[in-house]
């Protein structure tokens, strides 16, 4: 219901795990299964070699909340691809309408325009292994020039003198970007992106790590609506009061 700017504002919300919800979620089946909170969780890549480790819910709730909310994101993938599916035929939503509505922020360079364009056409074509390709290193430009124009440093010293780019995980690990985005949409997007205990999307993506089979429908909405909840971070009108 609404216009299409109220529909893709309440998908990114509705779709953003909250964190004190899923700690909640950790401890209530810990008391419904105290064994498995005691028992450390093996993560395992495709070779069946072991990439990362979730301690007891006592020693490692960050952990355990990383891992509750990576399964979360698969059974709630479903849900997120009919209610975007639904919004995009239902608003009519061409690729520079979504782009559109995407550029409604601060978060998204006028100069990067053409590539957020052809991520969301194949996005909506069902073209997933180019959205994927393309809206990752995307994500990763939008939360370094919201760094940027905060104030905060896009940089750090490297080993031959000089300097370079500073890594995503240490972008969202940036107080100021913890600030402005909260900790709801830090924990989401470090699970979503760059946690070994999570999808690890952005560095299995880069590295070439990522089977081609994965590239699916559920990956390319989990970014899409990253790039919505981005979205919400515009410049406020002056007219507006609240």
């Amino acid at each position: 219901d609404g216009t299409a700017k109220e529909t893709l504002d309440r998908i990114a919300l509705q779709f953003l795990p909250r964190k004190d919800k899923l700690e909640q979620q950790v401890k209530d089946l810990v008391q419904k299964a105290p064994l498995q909170g005691l028992i450390s969780i093996s993560i395992q890549d495709e070779g069946g070699r072991t990439v990362a480790t979730v301690g007891s819910v006592e020693d490692d709730l960050e952990g355990r909340v990383i891992h509750q909310l990576s399964q979360n994101l698969g059974f709630e993938g479903q849900f997120l691809y009919w209610v975007l599916d639904r919004a995009i035929s239902r608003h009519k939503l061409g690729t520079p309408e979504f782009v559109n509505h995407l550029y409604l922020s601060l978060a998204y360079d006028p100069e990067r325009r053409t590539l957020i364009e052809r991520g969301i056409k194949a996005h909506i074509q069902g073209d997933y292994v180019t959205s994927c390709c393309i809206l990752v290193p995307e994500l990763e430009a939008a939360l370094r020039r919201l760094l940027h124009l905060a104030g905060g440093s896009i940089y750090r010293p490297n080993r031959s003198g000089g300097i370079r780019e500073r890594t995503l995980e240490e972008i969202m690990r940036d107080p100021i970007i913890e600030k402005m985005l909260g900790v709801n949409v830090i924990t989401y997007f470090r699970a979503l992106l760059t946690d070994q205990r999570g999808w690890n999307v952005r560095n299995n993506v880069c590295h070439g790590l990522l089977n081609p089979n994965s590239f699916g429908v559920a990956v390319s909405n989990r970014l899409v609506h990253c790039l919505l909840l981005l979205s919400l971070i515009r410049k406020k009108d002056p007219d507006d009061r609240g």
